[in-house]
């Protein structure tokens, strides 16, 4: 059983997007049977005007940025240690992803809350300046 098959009998999706290097001619027609979009970019020099066209899409382009943003969160949760498993077995494992993902979660508020005292702070001195 393919790795598309065990996915898609356990989860139901709509788009499928894949980095460059796994663009392959026969696996694209395949997942299309399963997925409405499959995002597979292809390497290198584009064979046919259409691949081109596809690739300039407005679709294209929105999933394409898509896999990218959770390439790069993915990426980011590395950095801050979360990159390797310690713990051996599939509920040590999911564990461990709704850590990264708390942590991930309490970093976006800490900023967002920063920016909001960073932004009073600014308005309160600009209203002070006005006045005095």
């Amino acid at each position: 059983m393919s790795l598309a098959d065990r996915i898609l009998a356990k989860h139901k999706a709509d788009v499928w997007s894949f980095d460059k290097g796994y663009w392959n001619r026969e696996n694209k027609p395949i997942l299309q049977l399963a997925v409405d979009k499959a995002i597979m970019p292809k390497l290198g020099k584009k064979n046919k005007a259409e691949q081109e066209e596809e690739e300039q899409s407005r679709v294209f382009k929105k999933y394409k940025n898509l896999h990218s943003t959770v390439a790069s969160n993915i990426n980011e949760l590395g950095h801050w240690g979360l990159d390797r498993c310690p713990g051996r077995g599939i509920g040590r494992y999911v564990g461990f992803i709704g850590l990264g993902v708390c942590a991930y979660n309490l970093k976006k508020m800490d900023k967002y809350l920063l920016d909001k005292e960073r932004e009073k702070l600014k308005r309160n001195r600009l209203i002070f300046r006005q006045v005095a």
